[in-house]
């Protein structure tokens, strides 16, 4: 059952970084006259996406944790 996790854990954390990298590209374009409520949620998004991010890196590197860690046994 947990064969495939390490595998599962790494396309997983890939989405998620490949994901909040084409959402972070869209979110990054400037508006042309900004209300301060717009700049409010392009700056909460850009937190949001960089958490994401984050999270799949940590996906990835568990993944490949596992699957040193299953190499060395």
């Amino acid at each position: 059952m947990y064969k495939n996790l390490p595998y599962l854990l790494i396309g997983a954390g890939v989405l998620l970084l490949a994901g909040s990298f084409y959402f972070a590209a869209g979110n990054s374009l400037p508006y042309q006259d900004p209300t301060p409520e717009m700049l409010a949620r392009q700056a909460s998004r850009a937190l949001m996406l960089k958490f994401i991010s984050i999270m799949g890196a940590l996906d990835v590197v568990a993944g490949l944790f596992l699957l040193w860690k299953r190499r060395r046994d």
